[in-house]
């Protein structure tokens, strides 16, 4: 159960982050491989 939320979570934070990378606004921003 926990690990479903953590992957529910962490797939949230990696589509906010590809968006604010996307716009430009944070290119210290580096994805994980």
């Amino acid at each position: 159960m926990l690990l479903i939320m953590l992957r529910i979570v962490w797939l949230f934070l990696s589509i906010i982050l590809f968006y604010l990378n996307r716009f430009g606004e944070c290119d210290d921003v580096n994805l994980p491989a």
